[in-house]
């Protein structure tokens, strides 16, 4: 019974500080990421939304087709189509239609869906910019003046003169068609949960069908602080009863949490300060570029995560040790007193001879 005892009250003591780690470090999660409305906030307050267009925008201009896929001569290169996209694809649009995503990603996680439940329309901007594009045309082509030749080929985006009986309402219209019904260009009107579509080494498939096990992750992740707290306890209850003294038990206890909560403080600092080290170096980029630019608020977004995530460990951190210390408290102001040493009646016999008599 006692090797039995000894095996336990191993045991007990050795995952006793590993289960405090695994707490901190699922309910650091849960509370974080675990929650949509945090993910919300971490890419509204790094101001992505503003940033994605242009950035999307950058890039496609370095290409020298037509977005549409067509054979007009739309560019990206051309600022005025910039900023007509940039109206059509607003900050407000792109965060609704993210939210959205989000919101519905988390009813699928959480169970209460068979699969991630959102409508993105993007038929609707999609429509305003080739709408704005008609109109740039149209407003172009009014300041332009009649050809005195008729020239070979005409391109309404890049005529510096229009011939005689052109409708270019008509032509406008043309290029607002192609631009609607183009396959090349935003070619599903909607996004769901369906359209999105990994690879694999079989047919693609959409996320939610490729991981179908991420929803019983992500509630294992929710009850893992639950979990993992109620075991601590169990093992904390162990080390106390099973030790033969149980103020030795409670000596353990405090020890263990005294340690990881100094650990705790001591990682998250040192996590800290390689972040800001790590993000010291990815955002000396001063080019001024819009993909820069992006980056930046992509690493500000991360810095709110990792900050987040660190406030609640230290929380936990902080924790132990306030616990540890009323531990120590405790054991101080029930530490039983030190016995009075017993006189032996013959050693006060051989004092009293030793005093002198008058």
């Amino acid at each position: 019974m006692h090797f039995v005892r000894r095996i336990g009250l191993f045991f007990a003591t050795f995952f006793f500080g590993i289960l405090l780690f695994l707490l901190v470090s699922t309910a650091s999660l849960a509370q974080t990421i675990g929650k949509p409305s945090t993910l919300k906030g971490w890419l509204k307050s790094s101001g992505i939304y503003t940033k994605v267009v242009p950035a999307v925008l950058e890039q496609s201009s370095k290409n020298t087709d037509s977005p549409t896929g067509s054979d007009t001569s739309i560019s990206f290169k051309d600022p005025n189509v910039q900023k007509i996209a940039e109206q059509a694809f607003s900050p407000q649009f792109i965060q609704q239609s993210s939210e959205s995503a989000i919101d519905g990603s988390y009813k699928w996680l959480q169970g209460k869906t068979t699969k991630p439940q959102f409508t993105i329309t993007v038929s609707t901007a999609k429509d305003a910019f080739a709408n704005g594009v008609g109109n740039y045309i149209r407003n172009r082509a009014a300041k332009l003046p009649v050809c005195t030749t008729l020239p070979a080929s005409f391109d309404i985006l890049n005529a510096t003169c229009v011939p005689k009986g052109i409708n270019v309402n008509t032509e406008a219209q043309k290029v607002v068609s192609q631009i609607v019904t183009s396959k090349d260009f935003l070619p599903d009107p909607t996004v769901t949960a369906d359209t999105d579509k990994t690879s694999n080494n079989t047919a693609p498939k959409p996320l939610y069908q490729a991981q179908p096990n991420l929803p019983k992750y992500y509630r294992l992740l929710v009850l893992g602080p639950w979990i993992f707290g109620g075991l601590a306890l169990l093992a904390a209850a162990g080390i106390i009863w099973l030790n033969e003294d149980h103020r030795r038990g409670l000596r353990k206890v405090m020890a263990t949490l005294f340690t990881t909560g100094g650990l705790l403080l001591i990682y998250i600092a040192a996590v800290s300060y390689g972040f800001n080290k790590i993000q010291a170096r990815l955002t000396k980029d001063t080019s001024g570029s819009q993909v820069s630019t992006l980056k930046q608020s992509a690493i500000t977004a991360l810095k709110s995560a990792s900050h987040d995530i660190s406030r609640v460990a230290i929380i936990y951190g902080v924790v132990f040790i306030v616990i540890g210390a009323a531990v120590a408290v405790y054991l101080l102001m029930t530490r039983p007193n030190a016995p009075k040493p017993i006189k032996h009646p013959l050693a006060e016999d051989k004092a009293l001879d030793k005093v002198p008599q008058k």
